[in-house]
């Protein structure tokens, strides 16, 4: 914009000199060819006027290029002519001369701007811009600013600049883009901020802390939780990897240490229950989780992982246990006591029979006592802090789960992309496998939500059974995800093909969604708030490659979905 300027101003300034230059070569024309006189006379005006000639193109020449930069400029440019009341106070302008750019900004033709008042042309002329261009012409003085106009809703870059008395000339760039882009990424850190400052409440509440660890240094960066569970001052930092070993268990440490060589080397992540030992003799049992941190070439970097204190679970889990062995004693006297007075009424092949049929009746009620014995136990403890703890038990098992099948939903994607997944066919009866994994799923069913199952032509087939039990399951537990209605499965052996279709009457995916479902992390835009990973469909669409097959599906937005998918058998 400033060599624009620059160019526009030296052209000004050689238009005046060309223009001064030819007004004295004419007025001195006049008066030497007053004292020239005969053949002398004619030769003198003659080159007075080739040179006034040359002045004059030389003049057209500048004048042409000025309005060619005046007419091709992409900033706004425009002359004003500052309006001073009684008392000298400036309180409008007229606009001079304006370029084809500002007539766009504004809407008007330059027969509309040029003579005119601004206030009577816009609704709003703020006074601060009206201030700026009065000191520039009173001092002389350039100045270059960014404001704001309100008439316009836009931001702009100014340069401003005296031309003579009250004119002022002006060229500002329209960078309203820019600064938004500034307000949005201003407004991101400030999320980012929250967004941190979430986290840690949330790794506070959850007891899970958060770590990086870099081989090369053997250093590591810990999350305040971290140090927390560790009973460690973060003033001091991080212990080295060798110092961590003073924290945890003799025992354990053999196994965390060969858990990390393996993801150094071979970037194999881990999950593992460990004991450490705070500074202050307070011993803790956490899970620790861990994974490789891959460069754009795919070389190990680093591990970075999560670490959750299971201190309390541990405790509740301990009592169980002690519960169980108790009843387990119980158990085992008494069945003792019944087999021994059975063996004496009916031969050993009778008793193991009715046993067989007695305790599946008499083990129910102690396991109900268990169950209800185990949320008891959480109530009844002398720790201050217990309520709190109970509070979060259930949620921690929750994410406790939760995190495993993420996990295992990473383990399949791993061996498969590494080739560790096999296909094994064998002979199978497709029916009777498929009627068993739908009684399996049935018990994660809503309340009123009925599997409906049908089969079609031959039940014996070639087929990898893993692979199919995991295409089942993933698409059953989809459409009981998505959906508050019955369900329906469907088999087909036709021409020793198999057909697998699975129908919900839920959500449905969006139109704009559907060609990216089988994506990983991918999830429709209407599932939000309903729980998952976006892996499921994508592993299936790796099953059904594995089985040389193909899946796709049909959705309406608000009334199902239907999985579709063929496999030779």
């Amino acid at each position: 914009m400033l060599d624009k300027k620059s160019t526009y101003q030296e052209l000004e300034n050689q238009i005046a000199e060309l223009k001064e230059h030819n007004e004295f070569l004419f007025s001195n024309a006049k008066s030497d060819s007053s004292k020239i006189e005969g053949h002398h006379k004619f030769l003198h005006e003659q080159s007075l006027k080739t040179e006034r000639k040359h002045y004059e193109e030389a003049l057209n020449q500048c004048e042409k290029k000025y309005r060619e930069i005046f007419n091709s400029m992409d900033e706004m440019f425009h002359i004003i002519e500052l309006i001073y009341d009684n008392n000298g106070k400036p309180i409008d302008y007229y606009y001079r001369e304006v370029n084809p750019a500002f007539e766009r900004l504004v809407g008007k033709t330059r027969e509309q701007l040029v003579d005119k008042r601004a206030k009577d042309l816009f609704y709003v002329v703020e006074n601060y811009w009206i201030e700026i261009f009065d000191k520039v012409a009173i001092t002389g003085t350039s100045t270059n600013f960014e404001n704001y106009g309100a008439e316009l809703n836009k931001w702009y870059k100014i340069f401003a600049w005296k031309v003579a008395g009250n004119q002022v000339a002006i060229i500002f760039s329209d960078i309203t883009e820019h600064k938004r882009d500034e307000m949005d990424i201003t407004a991101a850190k400030k999320e980012i901020a929250e967004i941190e400052a979430q986290l840690y409440e949330a790794q506070k509440l959850a007891h899970i802390g958060s770590w990086v660890y870099d081989p090369l240094t053997q250093q590591s960066n810990w999350s305040d939780e971290m140090f927390r569970i560790c009973g460690m001052d973060s003033k001091f930092g991080a212990p080295d990897y060798l110092e961590q070993k003073k924290l945890i268990h003799i025992d354990d440490w053999r196994i965390f240490d060969t858990a990390v060589g393996n993801a150094v080397k071979k970037g194999i992540p881990y999950n593992l229950e460990l004991r450490i030992s705070k500074p202050d003799g307070t011993e803790k049992t956490i899970i620790t989780i861990g994974h490789a941190v891959l460069s754009d070439k795919g070389k190990v970097i680093g591990l970075k992982g999560t670490a959750q204190d299971i201190t309390a679970l541990k405790i509740s889990e301990n009592k169980l246990k002690a519960l169980n062995l108790t009843l387990e004693d119980k158990v085992r006297e008494r069945t003792e006591e019944l087999v021994h007075s059975l063996e004496r009424e009916k031969n050993i092949s009778d008793i193991k029979s009715k046993f067989v049929s007695m305790a599946s009746h008499e083990f129910r009620t102690p396991l109900t006592v268990i169950n209800t014995s185990a949320s008891l136990v959480k109530k009844y403890t002398e720790t201050e802090q217990q309520n709190n703890r109970d509070k979060h038990l259930d949620r921690i098992s929750s994410a406790v789960k939760r995190l495993t099948q993420i996990l295992n939903d990473f383990l399949t994607l791993g061996k498969i992309e590494d080739g560790k997944l096999e296909t094994k066919k064998r002979s199978t009866n497709i029916k009777e496998l498929t009627l068993s994994l739908v009684g399996a799923i049935e018990g994660t069913a809503k309340k009123g939500q009925v599997i409906n199952y049908t089969h079609k032509g031959d039940t014996d087939i070639l087929i990898d059974d893993n692979l199919f039990r995991g295409v089942v399951l993933n698409l059953l537990s989809n459409a009981i995800k998505y959906s508050e209605k019955d369900i329906e499965i469907n088999t087909k052996v036709l021409k020793r093909n198999l057909i697998i279709s699975v129908e919900d009457n839920g959500i449905g995916i969006p139109v704009e969604d559907q060609k990216l479902m089988f994506s990983r992390f991918f999830r429709a835009s209407n599932a939000r708030g309903i729980p998952g990973t976006g892996l499921g469909l994508n592993i299936v669409q790796q099953y059904v490659r594995l089985l040389n097959g193909t899946i796709d599906f049909k959705s309406i937005q608000g009334k199902g979905t239907t999985f579709t998918v063929h496999c030779p058998s």
